[in-house]
């Protein structure tokens, strides 16, 4: 039953709901903080109101940070994960806003490794950004690091998007 559990946290965490996307990312990274601590070190910036996100748009944002986070574990060799997540006016659309996340390795150790773009975990990726409307782009350095960029819209809540 525990590991049911954790498993069930895992996919969709409780903080989410109770606490808010700020605090519950806050926890993911100390986490994997203090898991990796011998690896990698992670900055978390968060800028702007993203409590107020809707409840699918927290779990894709959620998702992707904790994607970066174990791809960075199981292929990067950064030293460091610079995570920046902020909610802005989206300057294309007057009035509009859109939640932003860019996640950078940098700091590579001698023996780094390039990465490569086949993975389901980028693809996953990909699909819960364009879902929503956004767009993802993911810029591979040869020296084994991974920038990540997400623009995706904020739809006000209550309101339902159809893509014909």
């Amino acid at each position: 039953m525990e590991l049911i559990r954790s498993m069930l946290a895992r996919l969709r965490p409780h903080g989410l709901e109770t606490v808010g996307l700020r605090e519950t990312l806050q926890d993911l990274v100390n986490g994997w903080q203090i898991r990796v601590a011998d690896r990698f070190h992670c900055l978390l910036t968060i800028r702007g109101e993203v409590d107020i996100l809707a409840p699918d748009l927290n779990i894709t944002v959620y998702r992707l940070i904790q994607e970066c986070l174990t791809n960075a574990v199981r292929h990067s060799r950064a030293r460091m994960i610079a995570i920046r997540l902020s909610l802005e006016e989206d300057q294309a659309a007057p009035g509009a806003r859109r939640v932003l996340l860019d996640v950078t390795e940098s700091e590579m150790t001698a023996n780094a490794t390039a990465v490569g773009a086949g993975g389901a975990g980028l693809l996953g990726m990909r699909e819960r950004v364009e879902a929503h409307g956004g767009e993802l782009q993911i810029d591979f350095d040869p020296a084994g690091g991974l920038s990540l960029h997400a623009r995706i819209p904020v739809v006000p809540q209550g309101v339902e998007t159809i893509d014909a």
